[in-house]
């Protein structure tokens, strides 16, 4: 397992309390599932998470490196004042020695295989 975290402050620096949802996505042309290779496990999600009162979270997941087929996470952020998906951004995380990663290291486009309309989530919202 990989440790991925981040911390989201507004623009004028006060914490932003959020929650988070986690997403793992995977070319579905190829695979009916994602297969963790070395440990014979399925992958699944989504999971919800929220940030702390600093704006703070972390969450362990699966290393996209040891998963068959391609895939990456999509991470949505919503306020939790209205519940409306604020960012989204999609992430691969590489299966390292020191597996604690901080996302903004991770950012990828998104992929190629992906169909945005195969998926449930909030496709509407800005992506970086």
């Amino acid at each position: 397992m990989a440790l991925i975290y981040n911390t989201i402050d507004k623009v004028n620096c006060d914490p932003q309390q959020l929650s988070i949802l986690v997403e793992i996505l995977w070319d579905k042309d190829t695979q009916l599932a994602p297969v963790h290779t070395d440990e014979e496990k399925m992958c699944d999600g989504p999971v919800r998470l929220s940030a702390n009162s600093s704006g703070y979270w972390e969450i362990e997941v699966q290393p996209n490196d040891l998963i068959s087929p391609d895939s990456v996470y999509r991470i949505t952020h919503y306020r939790d004042d209205t519940g409306v998906p604020q960012l989204q951004y999609y992430i691969s995380v590489p299966d390292g020695a020191s597996p604690s990663y901080w996302v903004g290291d991770l950012l990828v486009t998104e992929p190629a295989w992906f169909n945005g309309s195969d998926w449930g989530g909030a496709n509407d919202v800005f992506t970086i």
